[in-house]
């Protein structure tokens, strides 16, 4: 794995735990908001969210990938103790994979049985039979990178909310400043998610607005709405 193909791995991890981040917090500031309730509700309930969400996705990352890369792991000891068994079984198993490539004939069996003793057997079977080109990653990197985003993100939307608190602003709508500085957050992850997926910018950033504006329009009119049942 080259260091672009680890950055980028990475970068996917923390863009999707980007997104998680920013949705949940800010359905959830959108809801209080909606139902009228005071700033210290959103802060209470939205910190309280951001740390247990944000864990909670964490661990769920860490033990999906770590679930990977015992799959993996378990799956190649098994192709290289064939490879240890029979040479000539595992060259059967390459030709196969060759065949898809071109090759025939005399070429195909020299083919197969210089990479069935070469140290790249195990890495070509196991790309081409099993379908895994290279193990996941680090579980605990990914847990954490996931854990990070979701709290570097996720932040955004209580920023108002903290700032009226700490420095008595006494702000008359910190909500409106709170959908601003969010929709500037989804602009900013969907252009990552657009190196990402290798999308074009304007579609991503697009698509991650809508969302956004989709989670946090349901939260709001759902908190309005519960407000007047218990209002």
């Amino acid at each position: 794995m080259t260091i672009s193909q680890l950055t980028d791995d990475y970068l996917a991890e923390f863009v999707y735990g980007g997104i998680d981040g920013i949705v949940t917090t800010f359905a959830v500031v959108s809801a209080v908001a909606g139902a009228g309730l005071e700033p210290g509700v959103v802060l209470i309930l939205g910190f309280a969210n951001l740390v247990s969400d944000g864990l909670s996705m964490g661990i769920s990352a860490y033990l999906a990938e770590k679930s990977d890369v015992e799959q993996y792991r378990k799956q190649r000891r098994g192709v290289v103790m064939s490879l240890e068994k029979s040479i000539d079984k595992a060259s059967k198993v390459i030709s196969k994979n060759l065949r898809k490539y071109g090759f025939k004939g005399a070429g195909l069996d020299a083919a197969s049985k210089q990479i069935a003793g070469s140290k790249n057997a195990a890495d070509f079977i196991m790309k081409e039979e099993h379908g895994l080109a290279e193990e996941p990653e680090n579980a605990p990197a990914v847990g954490f990178i996931t854990f990070l985003a979701f709290l570097v993100f996720g932040v955004v939307p209580l920023l108002a909310y903290l700032a009226d608190n700490i420095f008595d602003l006494n702000l008359d709508d910190p909500f409106t400043i709170t959908m601003v500085l969010a929709g500037l957050a989804f602009a900013g992850i969907g252009w990552l998610k657009s190196k990402v997926a290798h999308a074009p910018v304007f579609s991503s950033v697009v698509e991650t607005l809508i969302l956004g504006l989709v989670a946090s329009g349901a939260s709001f009119y759902i908190g309005k709405w519960l407000e007047t049942l218990v209002g």
